[in-house]
C-alpha cells in the first residue's frame, strides 16, 4: 500500500494538511465550550456570546474544508485504485501461457473488484481516518494539558490500554478478510460457470439450477462475511468499552480539580469532549491500524512486481525456418513427446495430422512460445528459443485457435484488435476471410457492436472474424489450429487455397479433413505420431 501513498504523495500530502486543520478546528471548539461556560457561569453574557460567535465561525470553516477534504480524498483513492489495477494487470501481462491459465478468469476479474474494494474501504479510507485520530488525539491532549498536567497522567495509562487491544486481534481479522476474499472470488466464480452454461440448462429444461446453484454458492458467502462482521464487531465492543471507561474517568478527575479549585468549573464543559476525542481517537486507530494491516495478505496475493520495460531486439522475419530437436514434454505423469524431431523451412507449407490428444495442438503452443517447458531444443533460423524474446517471436506469428473468441466491440475492433490498420489492408483481410457478406448484413457495417463473445453470430462468423484478425497483421508464419473446422466446406478450401498459395507464407496448419485439393498443394503433410518416439 505503501507504493501507492508515494505515487501521489503530494495529493496524499494535501488530504493530510486538510485533515489535520479539519481536526484542529473541531478540537478547538471543545476548548470555546470550556471557555463559554465558563463567561456563562460568571454571568459574563457578552463574552459568552462572543464565544460562541467564533464557535459558528469555525463550524463554517470547518464545514468548507471537509467538503474540499472528502472530494480530494476520493480522488487520490480513485488514483491509487487506478494504479492497482493497471499494476494488476501488467502483472498478468507477464504471465506465461500456462501460468495464466492456472486459474479461472473470474479469479483474475475478482482482484479488479472484490478485492479492490476491499483495499480502497479497509486500506486507503481507513488511512485517511487513522491520520484524523492521530490529529485529533495530538490536538485533544494538547488542549488537556492547558486545563491541568494530571489529565495528561490518566490519558497516558488509558491510552496503553486502548493500544494494545487491537493487536490481540489482528491476526483473527486478516485471517477474515482473506476469508471474504476468498469466498467472493467463488462466488462469482459459480455465477460466471452457471450464466455460461445458460444455454445448456435452458436446453435442459434445468432453469432451476440457475438459482440453485447461485443461492447456495450465495449462503456459503452470506456465512463468510457474517462471520468477518462478528469478529469486527466483538473487537469493536472490547474498545469500546475502555474507550467509556476512559472518558468517564476524565469527567470524574476534572470534577474532582474543580471541586479542589485547581481549575474552573467551566473546564467540565470541554474536558468530556476533549476526553471523547482523545479515546474516540484511539480506539478508532486501533481500528484503522488493524484494518490496513488486514488488506496486505491481499496485496501480497497480487505478486505485483516493478516489471522494467524491455526493449527486445527485433527478428527480421524467417529466412530458414524453424526446427524441433529432441523435444520431451509432459504434462503430470501423461507424456506428450519423447524426442521429438520435426523441421518447417521457411516459406513451405505444412499439414499436421494424427489422431486427436496426439500432441498437434501442443507443438503450435511450442512454436509460438506459448509453452517453454520442455526439454531439447527448438530453434528460430538457428536462434535457440532461450535466446529469444518469447515476445519477438510471436510478433512475428499468427496464432488462430479453434476456438475463436470475439470481443465486446465492433467488428472492426475484432478485427484491427485497436491497432491502425489501412482501409486496404482491412478490406485485403475481409476478402481473404470470406467475411464481406456478413459485414453487409450487420446494421453498422464494421461498426457494428459485436456483443459479449459474439453470442449472436454463428461459429463460421466467428472463425471468419478471427482468420481476418491473423491475415490482416501480415505475418508471415502462420499456425492455424483447425481455424476453418466451422466453415462451409465451399468458403474453407477457398481460405486454405489462398493461404497455400501465397508464396511468402509459412503455414503449419492443423487439421482432420484435408482436401485433396489442398493436399496436392502442400509442402509436407506431417503425421505427428511418426515424428514423436512415445511408446
Amino acid at each position: 500500500m505503501k507504493r501507492y501513498l508515494r505515487q501521489y504523495k503530494f495529493r496524499n500530502m494535501l488530504v493530510i494538511t486538510l485533515t489535520v486543520i479539519m481536526s484542529f478546528l473541531q478540537i478547538s471548539t471543545n476548548l470555546i465550550n470550556a471557555f463559554a461556560l465558563d463567561e456563562l457561569i460568571k454571568l459574563h453574557m457578552g463574552n459568552f456570546l462572543k464565544w460562541y460567535v467564533l464557535f459558528g465561525i469555525i463550524w463554517l470553516v470547518y464545514l468548507a474544508i471537509m467538503r474540499i477534504t472528502d472530494v480530494q480524498q476520493q480522488i487520490v483513492i480513485q488514483k491509487m485504485s487506478t494504479a492497482i489495477r493497471h499494476d494488476i494487470s501488467v502483472n498478468i501481462s507477464h504471465l506465461s501461457y500456462l501460468d495464466f491459465h492456472k486459474n479461472p478468469t473470474n479469479v483474475y476479474s475478482s482482484e479488479y473488484t472484490n478485492d479492490l474494494n476491499m483495499i480502497e474501504q479497509a486500506g486507503f479510507t481507513n488511512f485517511f481516518a487513522s491520520i484524523e485520530s492521530i490529529s485529533s488525539v495530538i490536538f485533544s491532549i494538547f488542549a488537556l494539558l492547558t486545563i491541568h498536567y494530571s489529565l495528561i497522567v490518566t490519558v497516558i495509562i488509558m491510552s496503553m490500554i486502548l493500544l494494545s487491544v487491537p493487536s490481540f486481534f489482528s491476526g483473527k481479522l486478516q485471517e477474515a478478510n482473506i476469508a471474504v476474499t476468498k469466498a467472493n472470488g467463488k462466488f462469482l466464480g459459480q455465477v460466471t460457470d452457471v450464466l455460461d452454461g445458460f444455454n445448456v440448462l435452458f436446453s435442459s429444461g434445468l432453469n432451476k439450477l440457475i438459482v440453485s446453484k447461485i443461492e447456495a454458492q450465495s449462503h456459503k458467502l452470506e456465512e463468510v462475511k457474517v462471520d468477518s462482521i462478528r469478529k469486527q464487531t466483538n473487537i469493536e465492543v472490547i474498545i469500546t468499552f475502555f474507550n467509556v471507561l476512559a472518558q468517564f474517568m476524565i469527567i470524574v478527575q476534572t470534577g474532582i480539580l474543580a471541586c479542589l479549585k485547581l481549575i474552573p468549573v467551566g473546564a467540565l464543559g470541554g474536558t468530556g469532549g476533549l476526553a471523547g476525542a482523545v479515546f474516540n481517537g484511539l480506539g478508532q486507530l486501533g481500528n484503522n491500524i488493524m484494518q490496513i494491516k488486514s488488506v496486505q495478505p491481499i496485496f501480497e496475493k497480487f505478486h505485483l512486481n516493478n516489471y522494467k520495460a524491455e526493449v527486445p531486439t527485433p527478428i527480421d522475419g524467417l529466412h530458414r525456418g524453424i526446427k524441433l530437436t529432441n523435444i520431451t514434454y509432459s504434462i503430470g505423469q501423461h507424456n506428450v513427446f519423447k524426442n521429438l524431431n520435426v523441421e518447417f523451412e521457411s516459406g513451405k507449407k505444412y499439414a499436421l495430422v494424427g489422431p486427436s490428444g496426439s500432441g498437434k495442438s501442443t507443438l503450435l503452443n511450442i512454436i509460438n512460445s506459448r509453452i517453454d517447458s520442455y526439454d531439447g531444443e527448438v530453434t528460430y533460423d538457428g536462434i535457440n528459443y532461450n535466446k529469444l524474446n518469447a515476445d519477438n517471436i510471436r510478433d512475428n506469428m499468427v496464432y488462430i485457435d479453434q476456438n475463436p473468441y470475439i470481443f465486446n466491440e465492433t467488428l472492426r475492433d475484432n478485427i484491427t484488435l485497436g491497432l491502425n490498420y489501412s482501409d486496404e489492408d482491412l478490406q485485403n483481410a475481409i476478402a481473404s476471410s470470406s467475411l464481406q457478406e456478413l459485414v453487409y448484413s450487420l446494421p453498422q457495417g464494421l461498426d457494428t457492436i459485436l456483443g459479449k463473445e459474439g453470442s449472436n453470430l454463428s461459429g463460421g462468423e466467428k472463425q471468419r472474424i478471427t482468420l481476418a484478425r491473423g491475415l490482416i497483421t501480415g505475418k508471415k508464419i502462420i499456425l492455424m489450429d483447425e481455424s476453418t473446422s466451422a466453415l462451409d466446406k465451399d468458403t474453407a478450401l477457398d481460405i486454405e487455397n489462398t493461404l497455400v498459395t501465397h508464396p511468402k507464407i509459412t503455414l503449419i496448419m492443423i487439421t482432420h479433413h484435408l482436401h485433396e485439393s489442398i493436399a496436392s498443394r502442400l509442402d509436407n503433410i506431417i503425421d505427428i505420431t511418426k515424428v514423436n518416439n512415445i511408446d
